[in-house]
């Protein structure tokens, strides 16, 4: 029975919604729903997929959207629909359909592949289950229903990997790393100048390799795609200076500079911390020396050539191609 009404304890009511037999009609099923505002309702689905959208990055939408043609054109020789949807509940028999479906598209996938590199004697089999990802991706953003990622898909690629293994071996199957650059290239490369770069393009273009050598940054994480904004500003360095920390400093404290004095890096978000939730509290101190490779000297080399105090340390690129209004993108590094 519980206990009597209190003030801690008061009496529990429901409340019925006053149109609710006009919401959910007796033959209605508990998931149905019929929206009041239409237009709403369209709004938010709408906006759904814009945010599953913007949930993938964009060099994988790119890479989605080219696997998602393949999917089309297999589903088009397959007399079938790419877009996996029904008006009815599905059941077990649509979903062993669609799975057969899958397998079936990984298999064909894989066997118009070319390997990425010369060396390799066939693609890898791990390619086709990716092109299967990348269609799921897709699938879900526009039409929000999810396409099937059974156990029998890995027992799919188990048998690829099995027959690759029997004809190639395992050796080319195994990742190839870069290895890190000789401290000989870093020198010439930090030394180079670009028969048409200005002043401004060499300093940017030094801190940045000297910057990526010291704290391991991948290219993406320092330099701006498109119209986003800039990961890493001018307000992403702090410096320690005579063991006091300076978030915007004159010129006569970047001369100053000596052994024992830092700057101080907030890291950017990385492919293993897209939203710089697990790293981005944890600054990156680089130890100030007067030498070629070193990160803080061609920074503080920047900071003077270029200076920038209060709001538009946030809003400028710490590194750009064209000071200071176009960032470094990838394509104008790699140039």
């Amino acid at each position: 029975t519980g206990p009597p009404p209190s003030p801690r304890n008061p009496p529990t009511t429901t409340i019925p919604h006053p149109a609710h037999e006009e919401c959910v009609p007796p033959s209605a099923t508990a998931l149905r729903f019929e929206p009041r505002d239409r237009d709403l309702f369209d709004r938010l689905i709408s906006r759904s997929s814009e945010v599953l959208a913007a949930s993938v990055p964009i060099s994988t939408a790119r890479t989605d959207r080219s696997q998602w043609k393949f999917w089309e054109d297999f589903c088009f020789l397959m007399g079938t629909s790419p877009l996996r949807v029904s008006a009815t509940p599905r059941t077990p028999t649509d979903v062993h359909s669609d799975t057969q479906l899958a397998s079936a598209f990984i298999i064909w996938r894989y066997e118009q592949m070319m390997p990425r590199a010369r060396s390799s004697p066939a693609p890898k089999p791990q390619s086709a289950l990716n092109a299967w990802h990348a269609v799921r991706r897709v699938h879900k953003q526009r039409t929000l229903v999810d396409l099937p990622a059974s156990p029998i898909l890995q027992r799919v690629l188990q048998g690829l990997l099995r027959e690759y293994v029997c004809m190639h071996g395992t050796d080319s199957l195994v990742p190839h790393r870069k290895e890190p650059l000789p401290k000989t290239a870093q020198l010439q490369l930090i030394a180079y100048r670009g028969p048409t770069w200005t002043d401004s393009l060499t300093l940017h273009f030094r801190a940045m390799l000297a910057t990526m050598g010291q704290t391991g940054f991948r290219k993406n994480e320092v330099t701006v795609t498109g119209a986003i904004r800039a990961n890493l500003t001018r307000a992403s360095l702090l410096w320690s200076i005579d063991k006091r920390i300076v978030a915007d400093p004159d010129e006569p404290q970047l001369r100053a500079l000596s052994r024992g004095d830092a700057c101080i890096l907030k890291p950017p978000p990385a492919k293993n911390d897209p939203f710089a939730q697990t790293f981005g509290s944890s600054p990156i101190w680089l130890y100030f020396e007067a030498a070629p490779l070193n990160a803080a000297f061609h920074l503080a080399a920047l900071e003077l050539a270029m200076p920038l105090h209060g709001s538009a340390r946030a809003s400028t690129a710490l590194f750009t191609a064209h000071y200071p209004a176009t960032p470094m993108s990838p394509d104008s590094a790699d140039r």
